[in-house]
């Protein structure tokens, strides 16, 4: 889930992760924003007793958990035992750093990081192919930036990686939804498929 900030990636995510619950889903929040709370899952009707919430700061922290996470399962299921459903969602990618940015903040060094594209294209390649395994939907919001180009277009952050290993990538834009008074009463959320794998756009 793609989009500018305010947009409803996170409203989107957490219907996700309710409806992932009712199907019988045991799900991981991977939260690099600070975004969610017990209250804020209650109130989308989801029993947090039954999410396991990992706040999560670094591209490297989360490609390590996950990968121990579908290490276990995939282990599990090689041995014929059964396995659990298992949904994965991160809010967001786009605010993930890498532990060379951490270091470099620690140290007081003001070099760039040029590194958080190839490892988010690292933590894709080592990915997939692993949840497929074991059939593990993960889900994730990204956030956007306009490009300087004549006719200015959104993309996503943090290069191609994400974007080959997606199977569905939704640009998500809003608008005003206003009553007969003119006064705005909520938003329109409006979904286009960037990329579907799975049907037509």
């Amino acid at each position: 889930l793609m989009g500018p900030s305010g947009v409803g990636k996170t409203f989107v995510m957490l219907c996700a992760l309710r409806n992932a619950q009712q199907l019988g889903y045991h799900s991981y929040w991977f939260d690099s924003e600070n975004a969610v709370d017990r209250p804020l899952m209650e109130k989308f009707g989801i029993d947090p007793s039954k999410v396991f919430y990992v706040p999560c700061n670094t591209v490297e922290e989360f490609r390590t958990a996950t990968t121990n996470l579908t290490g276990k399962l995939i282990e599990a299921k090689r041995n014929g035992l059964d396995i659990p459903k298992v949904a994965v969602f991160l809010d967001s990618i786009g605010n993930l750093g890498t532990l060379k940015e951490l270091n470099d903040a620690e140290s007081g060094s003001t070099k760039e990081d040029m590194t958080r594209a190839k490892r988010i294209k690292s933590l894709f390649r080592i990915l997939m192919t692993r949840m497929a395994e074991v059939k593990i939907p993960f889900v994730y919001s990204n956030h956007v930036y306009k490009t300087t180009d004549f006719m200015a277009a959104w993309v996503g952050s943090g290069g191609s990686g994400r974007e080959y290993g997606a199977s569905i990538i939704l640009m998500l834009t809003k608008a005003k939804l206003k009553d007969k008074n003119k006064d705005q009463v909520g938003i329109i959320l409006t979904a286009k498929p960037n990329k579907n794998r799975f049907a037509k756009p």
